[in-house]
């Protein structure tokens, strides 16, 4: 019985990963992904022209190989390869970001996705596409130190009274010209209206919401007039409002 029973098993196996080769045909000369197959064992079966143009290595250096190949040496010793399959056979699908190796050696900031790929409940392998984020990487590291610098800056400064508001004009971050200006630590005011810093009069004209409308609306709001410190002392203050948006 046995015998009988992978007999009848043996031919949906077959056209089932005769299907899973027939769909990757026609991915094979997409060149913005590096999208390559693996059996269930982790080895490579297919490659597309995009994994050789985003990797370095041809489609017969690669097929036959195992999938731990195209990882760093650290990441191989880390087992990252063993458990990415682990998780895709266990969840169906697995994602995550790190670095991989290129034919010429050097390394590239990979994000990839692996979908485990089954004929009902048998695994038959894995589908693979890796985008090449080494650049974006790159982007979004040099503006998290453009942005630790601008910090470091703007803390130091104590001319002037430099701080951020959100959209709806709470006071988001505070620097030292701030609290030398206007009497307030940051864990007072951080999280408070900038209302506060108007006079009562200003505040019953609706001085601050036309402020924060005019930055909006023009980008930039600018004016002098009197605030009121911490201690409720007034100070003459040149007062500018930037509105800073994304894309």
């Amino acid at each position: 019985m046995a015998n009988t029973k992978v007999n009848r098993l043996e031919p949906g196996i077959a056209l089932a990963r005769s299907e899973f080769e027939r769909s990757f045909e026609l991915l094979r000369d997409l060149t913005s992904y590096a999208i390559y197959l693996l059996d269930a064992d982790g080895v490579i079966v297919g490659w597309n022209a995009g994994a050789e143009l985003i990797v370095g290595h041809k489609a017969e250096e690669m097929i036959g190989e195992p999938f731990s190949r195209l990882f760093t040496k650290e990441e191989r010793r880390a087992g990252v390869p063993r458990q990415a399959l682990f998780a895709a056979k266990s969840a169906g699908r697995y994602e995550n970001e790190g670095w991989q190796q290129r034919k010429d050696g050097n390394h590239l900031w990979a994000n990839t996705t692996i979908e485990a790929v089954r004929d009902e409940e048998l695994l038959i392998g894995y589908a693979c596409i890796t985008r090449d984020a080494t650049e974006k990487r790159a982007a979004e590291e040099a503006l998290r130190e453009s942005e630790r610098q601008f910090r470091l800056l703007v803390a130091g400064v104590t001319d002037y009274a430099l701080f951020m508001l959100d959209p709806n004009g709470i006071v988001s971050s505070w620097n030292a010209g701030a609290e030398r200006i206007k009497g307030y630590r940051a864990n007072e005011i951080i999280g408070h209206h900038f209302s506060r810093f108007f006079t009562d009069v200003d505040r019953g004209k609706g001085t601050p919401l036309r402020a924060l409308y005019t930055a909006t609306q023009e980008g930039r709001f600018e004016a002098e007039g009197w605030r009121v410190r911490r201690d409720g002392s007034l100070f003459w203050a040149n007062a500018i409002i930037d509105a800073i948006r994304d894309e």
